[in-house]
């Protein structure tokens, strides 16, 4: 392998299997309570709407695919001849399956994402650590994920957009563990295909996943790739048996906030939704409001720099850009590229939540700009984007959103 191709630091050249205790069990607990606690701490009593997946879940319980006994005012419903399905892959509604076998439609959708997000952090130490990063950059990354980026939103919401997000990052990072770990082609092909069948455009970084594959042996990239495929056919099998058509997702004749009714006039995919999603990822500000707090958010987003100015060190790394840099790089836009030409920017959200299909790649990026070691301003950064979501979490209260 080429000098610098490599994601992993001089330390995780076998040092790793001498980890001490603390490292590897005492800190992730520690993380995923302290998650726990501040997401149920910032919804504690949730209203328990918009939990599709848990309608979805008992339908495959009972070995159906539509979906009975929606609320009349749920939106995103694909109704066709006669019958009710959602217009989303399938994977989340697996998440809920157990819960759902001891509470039925009385599962709360919402604290199963809080306590999902919580086991995110967690990972997320658990993967930089195995990627032989020093417990300084471990930590600020698992504290960036989980309390400096919309991940803290998405996982305290938990209404279905945003549980979404929160089982897409939670196997991608079980497939990045195992990649990184045993390396089981096949284990870490279905972690990845739970992955995009939660949020599709994760399915944009596979070419990065089959690239650290390959260290291990082309055999690894196969099982790999098979998994993917057979993901892959199972969607389009799913998507027949409901529309009739393997490439009908329900989207194309879902219902919608009339919000939506312009946008969606110029196509579900259209060049014509570019400006907008740039604008709201890259640029879109605060609304100034005459009491405190004094910022309040839009409805459509916030830009990524103002919900985690963290990121902007990827701008400015410690050590000079290598391959490895560079094709995560190519990843986070192969992954946000959808996004841009989507005819929602995300809508009734802190921040741009389409960012975390590419967040924990990101995450990664950014903690190969802070080797050796975080500085001074990379902490004021981590606080800035912790102090920035905590008033996402207040907001997300007052909104009721």
């Amino acid at each position: 392998m080429a000098e610098g191709s490599s994601l992993r630091t001089p330390a995780a050249q076998g040092s790793s299997a001498g980890a001490p205790r603390l490292r590897n069990v005492g800190i992730p607990l520690l993380l995923f309570a302290v998650a726990a606690a501040v997401h149920i701490g910032s919804n504690p009593r949730p209203p328990g709407w918009y939990k599709h997946y848990v309608y979805q879940a008992v339908a495959f319980g009972q070995g159906r695919l539509d979906v009975r006994g929606v609320p009349d005012f749920y939106q995103d419903l694909s109704p066709f001849e006669g019958r009710v399905y959602l217009p989303f892959p399938p994977a989340p509604a697996l998440v809920l399956m157990p819960a759902v076998a001891l509470w039925a439609e009385a599962t709360d959708q919402t604290r199963v994402a809080q306590l999902l997000g919580a086991v995110n952090v967690a990972l997320m130490w658990a993967l930089l650590v195995r990627l032989g990063f020093p417990a300084p950059v471990a930590l600020f990354g698992a504290v960036l994920l989980g309390f400096g980026t919309v991940h803290w939103s998405a996982a305290t919401i938990g209404t279905t957009w945003f549980f979404a997000h929160v089982c897409a990052v939670f196997f991608v990072l079980l497939a990045w563990l195992e990649i990184e770990g045993r390396g089981r082609g096949w284990l870490a092909g279905v972690w990845f295909a739970l992955a995009w069948l939660s949020r599709v455009p994760v399915l944009l970084a596979l070419p990065a996943a089959a690239w650290r594959l390959r260290r291990l042996g082309d055999d690894r990239v196969w099982w790999f790739a098979a998994a993917n495929l057979a993901g892959l056919i199972l969607f389009f099998l799913y998507n027949a048996a409901r529309f009739g058509d393997p490439l009908e997702t329900g989207i194309s004749m879902h219902t919608h906030a009339a919000h939506f009714t312009e946008p969606l006039r110029q196509g579900i995919l259209s060049v014509a939704h570019l400006g907008r999603n740039l604008h709201t990822m890259w640029l879109r500000g605060f609304e100034v409001i005459g009491s405190a707090p004094f910022l309040r958010p839009s409805a459509e987003g916030l830009s990524v720099f103002l919900t985690t100015p963290a990121l902007v060190r990827v701008f400015a790394p410690l050590t000079p850009y290598r391959s490895c840099h560079r094709i995560l790089v190519a990843a986070i836009a192969l992954v946000m590229l959808p996004s841009l030409f989507w005819f929602s920017t995300g809508w009734v959200q802190w921040g741009y939540r389409y960012s975390l299909d590419w967040m924990p790649l990101a995450v990664v990026l950014l903690a190969l700009c802070l080797r050796p070691a975080p500085t001074g301003l990379d902490w004021a950064l981590l606080g800035l984007s912790v102090a920035s979501n905590a008033l996402g979490a207040y907001w997300i209260r007052v909104l009721g959103w």
